[in-house]
Protein backbone atom coordinates (compact mmCIF):
# COMPACT_ATOMS: atom_id res chain seq x y z
CA UNK A 1 0.00 0.00 0.00
CA UNK A 2 1.21 3.77 -0.55
CA UNK A 3 0.28 6.24 0.72
CA UNK A 4 0.55 10.31 0.33
CA UNK A 5 -0.50 11.64 3.10
CA UNK A 6 0.73 10.30 6.32
CA UNK A 7 1.93 10.81 10.17
CA UNK A 8 5.50 10.96 10.98
CA UNK A 9 4.52 8.96 14.07
CA UNK A 10 3.24 5.60 11.86
CA UNK A 11 7.11 5.73 9.97
CA UNK A 12 9.68 3.17 11.50
CA UNK A 13 11.71 2.77 8.38
CA UNK A 14 13.37 5.34 5.76
CA UNK A 15 15.53 4.51 2.31
CA UNK A 16 16.42 6.75 -0.01
CA UNK A 17 16.38 7.01 -3.71
CA UNK A 18 19.33 9.19 -4.31
CA UNK A 19 20.95 9.99 -8.07
CA UNK A 20 24.74 10.85 -7.90
CA UNK A 21 26.39 11.18 -11.40
CA UNK A 22 22.80 10.53 -13.20
CA UNK A 23 23.08 6.61 -11.52
CA UNK A 24 20.80 5.43 -8.71
CA UNK A 25 22.76 4.50 -5.60
CA UNK A 26 22.31 0.92 -4.62
CA UNK A 27 23.28 -1.16 -1.76
CA UNK A 28 24.29 -4.74 -1.55
CA UNK A 29 23.87 -5.80 1.58
CA UNK A 30 23.52 -9.10 3.25
CA UNK A 31 20.70 -9.68 4.78
CA UNK A 32 20.98 -13.34 7.75
CA UNK A 33 17.68 -13.31 8.29
CA UNK A 34 17.51 -14.17 4.49
CA UNK A 35 20.71 -15.63 4.38
CA UNK A 36 21.34 -13.51 0.86
CA UNK A 37 22.64 -10.05 -0.54
CA UNK A 38 20.03 -8.40 -1.57
CA UNK A 39 19.82 -5.07 -3.55
CA UNK A 40 18.27 -1.96 -1.88
CA UNK A 41 17.93 1.45 -1.33
CA UNK A 42 20.18 2.62 1.40
CA UNK A 43 18.12 2.96 5.21
CA UNK A 44 17.65 1.83 7.68
CA UNK A 45 15.32 2.30 11.02
CA UNK A 46 14.61 5.04 13.08
CA UNK A 47 16.34 5.68 16.37
CA UNK A 48 14.29 6.48 19.18
CA UNK A 49 12.52 10.07 18.53
CA UNK A 50 13.82 10.82 15.44
CA UNK A 51 12.41 12.57 12.81
CA UNK A 52 12.04 10.38 9.56
CA UNK A 53 13.98 13.04 7.46
CA UNK A 54 17.05 13.48 10.26
CA UNK A 55 16.69 9.42 10.10
CA UNK A 56 17.08 9.39 6.27
CA UNK A 57 20.03 11.82 5.79
CA UNK A 58 21.86 9.98 8.35
CA UNK A 59 20.96 6.35 7.38
CA UNK A 60 22.20 7.60 3.90
CA UNK A 61 25.84 8.98 4.85
CA UNK A 62 26.46 5.58 7.06
CA UNK A 63 25.45 3.22 4.36
CA UNK A 64 27.01 5.08 1.78
CA UNK A 65 29.22 7.87 3.04
CA UNK A 66 27.16 10.21 0.74
CA UNK A 67 26.43 13.15 2.17
CA UNK A 68 22.75 14.89 0.89
CA UNK A 69 21.52 18.18 1.49
CA UNK A 70 17.86 18.32 0.39
CA UNK A 71 15.54 15.33 0.51
CA UNK A 72 11.68 15.34 -1.24
CA UNK A 73 9.50 12.73 0.20
CA UNK A 74 7.88 10.51 -2.33
CA UNK A 75 5.86 8.65 0.23
CA UNK A 76 5.12 5.83 2.22
CA UNK A 77 5.45 2.60 1.67
CA UNK A 78 3.42 0.00 4.16
CA UNK A 79 3.76 -3.54 3.69
CA UNK A 80 1.21 -5.95 2.95
CA UNK A 81 0.86 -6.94 6.61
CA UNK A 82 0.60 -3.70 7.48
CA UNK A 83 3.53 -4.45 10.21
CA UNK A 84 6.10 -1.70 8.49
CA UNK A 85 5.57 1.69 6.91
CA UNK A 86 8.48 3.17 5.21
CA UNK A 87 9.23 6.84 4.29
CA UNK A 88 10.33 6.87 0.68
CA UNK A 89 12.55 10.16 0.08
CA UNK A 90 14.31 11.67 -2.66
CA UNK A 91 17.61 13.23 -3.76
CA UNK A 92 19.91 14.27 -6.37
CA UNK A 93 21.39 16.90 -3.99
CA UNK A 94 24.78 15.46 -3.20
CA UNK A 95 27.15 17.51 -1.86
CA UNK A 96 29.94 15.68 -0.04
CA UNK A 97 31.74 11.81 -0.12
CA UNK A 98 32.97 10.20 2.26
CA UNK A 99 33.65 6.89 4.43
CA UNK A 100 31.18 4.42 5.32
CA UNK A 101 30.16 4.12 9.21
CA UNK A 102 28.83 0.77 9.24
CA UNK A 103 28.02 -1.12 12.45
CA UNK A 104 30.19 -3.87 13.14
CA UNK A 105 27.48 -6.88 11.57
CA UNK A 106 26.81 -4.80 8.20
CA UNK A 107 28.39 -5.86 4.86
CA UNK A 108 27.10 -3.10 2.96
CA UNK A 109 28.82 -2.57 -0.86
CA UNK A 110 27.51 0.94 -2.91
CA UNK A 111 27.24 0.56 -6.69
CA UNK A 112 25.78 3.24 -8.92
CA UNK A 113 23.39 2.02 -11.39
CA UNK A 114 22.14 3.05 -14.68
CA UNK A 115 18.40 4.57 -14.06
CA UNK A 116 17.08 2.05 -16.66
CA UNK A 117 19.14 -0.86 -15.40
CA UNK A 118 17.48 -0.73 -12.23
CA UNK A 119 13.79 -1.10 -13.65
CA UNK A 120 14.49 -3.81 -15.64
CA UNK A 121 16.07 -5.25 -12.48
CA UNK A 122 12.82 -4.65 -10.48
CA UNK A 123 10.20 -5.34 -13.40
CA UNK A 124 12.57 -8.76 -14.10
CA UNK A 125 12.70 -9.50 -10.44
CA UNK A 126 16.44 -9.84 -9.96
CA UNK A 127 15.95 -7.33 -7.20
CA UNK A 128 12.75 -7.57 -5.12
CA UNK A 129 12.73 -5.40 -2.76
CA UNK A 130 9.12 -3.60 -2.97
CA UNK A 131 10.23 -0.26 -1.72
CA UNK A 132 12.88 0.05 -4.29
CA UNK A 133 10.16 -0.53 -7.30
CA UNK A 134 7.61 1.59 -5.86
CA UNK A 135 10.71 4.28 -4.89
CA UNK A 136 11.53 4.35 -8.95
CA UNK A 137 7.97 4.37 -9.97
CA UNK A 138 7.23 7.12 -7.62
CA UNK A 139 10.25 9.21 -8.55
CA UNK A 140 9.94 8.44 -12.10
CA UNK A 141 5.82 9.92 -12.16
CA UNK A 142 6.61 12.89 -10.59
CA UNK A 143 9.84 13.62 -13.53
CA UNK A 144 12.93 13.45 -10.94
CA UNK A 145 14.33 10.46 -13.20
CA UNK A 146 15.14 10.85 -16.89
CA UNK A 147 17.10 8.60 -19.25
CA UNK A 148 20.45 9.73 -19.04
CA UNK A 149 21.13 7.03 -16.94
Amino acid sequence: MIQNERSDESIQVVKVLAVHRHKIVIVRQFRRSMNEYTYELPGGRLENGEHPKAAALREMQEETGLKCNRLTELGTFIDSERRVAAGLYFTNDIIAEGPQNLEPDERIEVRLVGIEEALSNVLHRRWRDPRLGVALILARSKGYLDKRG
